[in-house]
């Protein structure tokens, strides 16, 4: 198993009345500022081995301490909240403030009800600012996720290390980094999912091509992406939406009401990322 830097574990693990395990680790010999991870996990898991889903912070959390950024949706975005909520079910409707689609949070609650509470390993590292506009800024990044990240993880933590249980997703720039990544190394991941990713119209043909070599290479990776009439990127999502259709090209997508901002992400945006991984991992 190989050791962190530090592990220290937050108040929520801390304390036996919570469902969820919350901790803090650092990837050992990650080049400074990377390296701060954390770990959402159930605390009483159904499986041994749990599904392993590597979760992306958007832009905000980069200008951020590495500490607090790698909190960014265990915290900011709520993810935690809901993840407990889960657990003690059913969740209220009031819990999406009128944003995204009400039809998702009560499907989610009748699993919760049946199976139980989301048995998934939430992994959500800390990554520093890339420009989306020069493609080439996210390599490092994306070698950092693939092959420090995701070999961490497995090592550590009571994960099915199967490319078949490990999935990538994110929000915003996070998005963007998730699939670049999963396009990149598509044998490592079964899913790859962007909430309101960072990408242009301008760049749908590149994300097309990069899809297609993806897909060559993996032809059940499933892809997820998300958007809502707030979003700032709604145009290049909803065209990528499009060409992919045209091509005939299978993939998750889903168009709801709400802003490009963190309301949007502790609301309906966890409750996406719970129930994209949760139906791709499906027992």
């Amino acid at each position: 198993m190989v050791s962190s830097a530090w592990a220290t574990r937050s108040l929520a693990s801390t304390d036996a009345r919570t469902s969820w395990l919350v901790e803090e680790y650092v990837v050992p010999n990650a080049p400074k500022p990377l390296g701060p991870v954390v770990v959402l996990r159930p605390r009483h898991p159904r499986t041994k081995k749990l599904p392993l889903v590597i979760t992306l912070h958007g832009r905000g959390e980069t200008a951020k301490a590495p500490r607090d950024g790698a909190f960014g949706w265990a915290n900011d975005y709520g993810l935690r909240t809901w993840l407990e909520s889960a657990s003690d079910g059913p969740v209220a409707a009031d819990a999406l403030s009128g944003i995204g689609d009400s039809r998702m949070l009560v499907k989610a609650n009748a699993r919760w009800h049946k199976r139980g509470a989301p048995d998934l390993c939430f992994v959500c590292p800390y990554y520093t600012d890339v420009e989306v506009h020069r493609p080439d800024d996210a390599r490092p990044l994306m070698e950092f996720l693939a092959e420090r990240v995701v070999p961490w993880a497995k090592a550590t933590l009571p994960i099915d290390g199967r490319p078949s249980a490990c999935s990538i997703d994110g929000v915003s720039l996070g998005g963007y980094l998730a699939l670049r990544t999963a396009c990149a190394y598509p044998k490592l991941f079964r899913a790859a999912g962007g909430i309101q990713p960072a990408m242009n119209r301008s760049d749908v043909a590149v994300w097309r091509r990069r899809l297609e070599r993806a897909w060559h290479e993996q032809p059940s990776l499933e892809l997820r992406l998300l958007t809502s009439d707030g979003d700032y990127f709604q145009e290049g999502i909803d065209e990528l939406h499009r060409v992919l259709m045209a091509a005939g090209h299978k993939h998750h997508y889903q168009r709801v009401h709400g802003p490009h901002d963190y309301l949007f992400n502790r609301t309906f945006g966890s409750l996406a990322l719970i129930d994209f991984h949760e139906e791709v991992f499906a027992p």
